[in-house]
């Protein structure tokens, strides 16, 4: 009889029957065609050498003292360990065998006695071949499932990674619009203060286009002496009512220890944290302060004042350099002109 090559590779066959003589017999018939052959004689043994390893099939007598075949078969079916175990039940040909009761308790098949080599390999080889087509389904579903889990996380990651690329295109969208309107309107107050010849209207306009165009709360021009001890607000435009920014700009402006704690640079950009009703700090102004410099040194300060956090890009920052470039050259041009007009 051909007997898969695959099987002399395969686990043990228990062989459980309280007759030694059947036990020799039938290890004599599966291990002549190389089969691996495990022997007990009780079936208390049996369960507790399934436990320990598991065989690839058992062949298990009926009438056993102490624990018959259909508890034994019972008992393995019943743990998780040894349940997907085939079992072919062994009964003597004079025996009254419940065959209802062998495969509901989860028989395979069964065998009689006196044993035929031919019967016996034939039913054992093809048990052996359903419990290995069956491992190798099992072990391919996991494989499949594995598979499926895998594509299922790499279609999440990539569907995340486009939202995400989505969501930062509209963002890289948004940004480009936003810088191109800021230098649309950077060009149109460029515009207005060259047209704005006369000095004392410049700065007003200034302040005005620069809170309308950069969607300030407010933004204001200071005069200072070199000591910083007197300086005022000259210039204004609130886009709110709101008294506290006026309050917060006005203590920073009247303080000279504020301004000798400013870092050396032409522009300053901070938070103002005040606590709110739970007593809990919060971001309530973003200011950012513009030095104007004169041929004495500071001539005064651009403040511009945002609620919240919103911190001021360095396209804002470009365009409020921008602004007051173009601000320095008209006013230059104003006291050429002045200057001329007198000599004149």
């Amino acid at each position: 009889m051909y007997i898969p090559q695959y099987f002399n590779e395969s686990g043990p066959i228990l062989l459980v029957d309280d007759t030694p003589d059947n036990l020799r017999l039938l290890s004599k018939i599966l291990e002549s065609q190389g089969f691996k052959v495990r022997k007990t004689v009780s079936g208390k043994m049996a369960i507790q050498a399934a436990q320990i390893e598991p065989p690839d099939l058992i062949l298990l007598d009926i009438n056993m003292p102490e624990i018959n075949g259909y508890e034994v078969c019972r008992q393995l079916k019943s743990q998780e360990k040894t349940a997907s175990i085939p079992i072919i039940f062994i009964s003597a040909l004079d025996q009254a065998i419940d065959k209802v009761k062998a495969f509901d308790l989860g028989g395979a098949d069964y065998i009689t006695k006196p044993f035929q080599e031919a019967e016996v390999l034939a039913r054992v080889t093809h048990q052996l071949i359903i419990h290995h087509q069956q491992r190798q389904l099992k072990t391919q579903n996991q494989k499949l499932q594995q598979e499926i889990k895998q594509r299922l996380q790499v279609e999440a990651n990539l569907k995340k990674i486009q939202r995400v690329f989505e969501e930062k295109v509209v963002e890289l969208t948004n940004q480009l619009q936003r810088s191109l309107e800021l230098v649309e309107q950077m060009q149109l107050i460029t515009a207005k203060v060259h047209d704005s010849f006369a000095e004392p209207n410049i700065w007003q306009l200034v302040v005005q286009e620069l809170a309308r165009s950069l969607e300030l709360d407010g933004c204001y021009l200071t005069m200072c002496n070199p000591e910083f001890d007197n300086c005022t607000i000259t210039h204004q435009y609130l886009d709110c009512q709101d008294s506290k920014s006026c309050n917060v700009i006005e203590s920073l402006i009247n303080s000279p220890k504020f301004y000798h704690q400013l870092p050396p640079a032409d522009v300053t950009q901070f938070c103002c944290w005040e606590p709110n009703s739970i007593q809990e700090w919060e971001c309530h102004h973003t200011i950012l302060i513009y030095s104007i410099f004169a041929t004495h040194g500071i001539f005064g300060n651009l403040w511009l004042l945002k609620r919240n956090a919103e911190m001021f890009s360095e396209l804002e920052i470009r365009l409020v350099k921008q602004v007051l470039y173009h601000c320095a050259l008209v006013l230059r041009q104003y006291q050429i002109y002045q200057t001329t007009a007198v000599v004149r």
